[in-house]
C-alpha cells in the first residue's frame, strides 16, 4: 500500500497521528502501529519515515476500523519504506482531486451524524460515515488565530476561524475549529509556534482557495458533556505553498 501522507498531527506529548491517502484505491487510511504507537520517533525530523506530502509504502496492511474511524488500518512500520517526496504542486493537484467543497461537503464526507456544537462539530460516540476528509475553501474565508490556554486546552493553541457560510449555513454563524497540524507547533510538539501561524495567514491570504485536512478526535466528554467525536484541522494547506514548512 502506498500512502500520501496528508495529515500528520500532533497528540498528548510523545505522541502523534498520521492518516494519508491510498494511491491506488483513492481512499483514506489511517495506519497504526501492530504494536505500540505513534511517537516522536516515527517522524522524517527523528528519523522515522513520516513526512508531509511524502509517499510511504507499507508491505502489509491490515483493516481494523469502526464506525467513525473506518479507515483505521493495521501497518508494521518496522519494515515501512520511502517511495518519494512530492512536489508542493503535484501535492496540491492530488488533494484538491480528494477534496469536496465546504459547504456541501462536509457532512458528505462524515455523515449526516455530524451536529453543530455552537462554532464547532462533532458526533456521536460510534456513528458517522468516516473519521478522515478534505475539504476545499475559498480562501478568504479562512483566518488563522492563537488563543491563549483555555478551560478545555492545557496550553496556547492555533485555531482555525471559518466565515459564515463557507462551511456551514450562515444562520450558524461563523466555525472556530482547532489546528492539530503539527507544524504549528515546536519540537516539544507543546509549544505554539506563534510566527508559522502568522506565515500561514499571509499565504493563505494570497491564495485564491485553501485545502483543510479535517478529522474527527476519539471520542471524549467536554466538562460533564457527552462523549463525542469533535472536528479538528489536521492539516492547513494554502494554494500558493501547501506544504509550508517540510
Amino acid at each position: 500500500m502506498d500512502l500520501l501522507i496528508c495529515h500528520l498531527t500532533r497528540m498528548t506529548r510523545p505522541l502523534i497521528c498520521t492518516a494519508g491517502i491510498n494511491l491506488a484505491t483513492g481512499r483514506h487510511v489511517r495506519p497504526l502501529p501492530r504494536s505500540g504507537r505513534l511517537n516522536y520517533d516515527h517522524l522524517h525530523s527523528r528519523g522515522g519515515v513520516l513526512r508531509l506530502g511524502r509517499v510511504v509504502r507499507f508491505e502489509s496492511a491490515s483493516p481494523c476500523g469502526r464506525r467513525p474511524e473506518v479507515e483505521d488500518t493495521k501497518v508494521t512500520f518496522r519494515t515501512a519504506g520511502v517511495v518519494r517526496d512530492v512536489p508542493g504542486a503535484e501535492f496540491w493537484e492530488r488533494v484538491t482531486a480528494k477534496s469536496s467543497p465546504g459547504k456541501d461537503g462536509l457532512r458528505g464526507v462524515f455523515g449526516p451524524e455530524l451536529l453543530r456544537c455552537g462554532a464547532t462539530y462533532a458526533s456521536e460516540e460510534s456513528t458517522g460515515a468516516a473519521s478522515l476528509g478534505l475539504v476545499r475553501l475559498p480562501a478568504d474565508g479562512v483566518n488563522l488565530t492563537v488563543r491563549e490556554r483555555s478551560q478545555y486546552t492545557k496550553g496556547p493553541q492555533v485555531r482555525v476561524n471559518i466565515a459564515p457560510d463557507v462551511l456551514d449555513a450562515p444562520a450558524h454563524g461563523s466555525s472556530d475549529l482547532p489546528a492539530t497540524d503539527i507544524r504549528f507547533y515546536g519540537p516539544d510538539h507543546t509549544t505554539v509556534d506563534s510566527q508559522a501561524a502568522w506565515d500561514v495567514s499571509i499565504l493563505i491570504r494570497n491564495s485564491a482557495s485553501v485545502v483543510l485536512a479535517l478529522g474527527l478526535s476519539r471520542p471524549f466528554a467536554k466538562q460533564e458533556g457527552r462523549r463525542m467525536h469533535w472536528l479538528q484541522v489536521n492539516g492547513v494547506f494554502p494554494e500558493i505553498d501547501p506544504l509550508w514548512g517540510v
